[in-house]
């Protein structure tokens, strides 16, 4: 019966690990990954990223976006309560749940950690929703804080007059950061542009994140 119960709970884990588009990672109070799918290590790092199996998330990603999520990781662990993080990278919108496995009375423990592309529409209560003070733009990263602002307007539907009032600006300098913001991502179709906007989940509180880009 036990052994029954063992290869099911394997069965599951195998299956999970194997989604599509489903990014799975263990990762302790240090963040050091125990655990990690290809799917996630391709989200977070790239196509051909090495194994990061053994190293924590400050070896592998800048102090501050490590230090943030350490914390968070930190905070599950000593609450027991998981986390929905959502977060832009390499200017994709994803969204990481994050539940604890293993708590102990010293902090210390193991979370896991679940990440897919897009944000969860209806959330459900138990978890707390935390949103990155920090992105990745991607190929996003060529445009100003304005321009980014206006894009985030456009993907909204808002005409180019809404977003003048918006903002404060006139009807000509929107257009101006419009064809300003086709020229830098060589886009001209305003479908285009909206589909840019839905992939990356881009709102306009996101231009004033602090920014990071890594390579690879």
């Amino acid at each position: 019966m036990i052994q029954q119960e063992i290869e099911s709970r394997q069965a599951l884990w195998d299956a999970i690990v194997a989604v599509p588009g489903v990014g799975v990672a263990i990762v302790d109070q240090d963040g050091r990954t125990l655990y990690a799918n290809d799917q996630i290590n391709e989200m977070l790092r790239g196509e051909g990223a090495d194994n990061p199996i053994g190293r924590t998330l400050h070896e592998m990603f800048p102090k501050a976006y490590a230090d943030e999520r350490v914390g968070i990781i930190r905070k599950v662990l000593a609450t027991g309560r998981p986390v929905l993080l959502r977060h832009i990278r390499r200017g994709v919108q994803l969204e990481s749940a994050l539940r604890p496995l293993e708590r102990e009375r010293d902090g210390s423990g193991t979370v896991l950690s679940i990440t897919r592309k897009g944000v969860s529409r209806s959330p459900s209560s138990e978890y707390e929703i935390v949103e990155s003070q920090y992105v990745d733009l991607g190929d996003l990263d060529v445009l100003s804080r304005r321009e980014l602002e206006v894009l985030a307007l456009l993907g909204q539907g808002l005409s180019i007059a809404d977003i003048a009032r918006v903002l404060f600006r006139s009807p000509k300098t929107i257009e101006k950061h419009r064809a300003s913001i086709s020229r830098k991502l060589g886009v001209m179709s305003r479908a285009e542009l909206a589909r840019l906007v839905h992939e990356a989940g881009l709102e306009l509180r996101d231009a004033n994140l602090k920014r990071y880009r890594m390579t690879g």
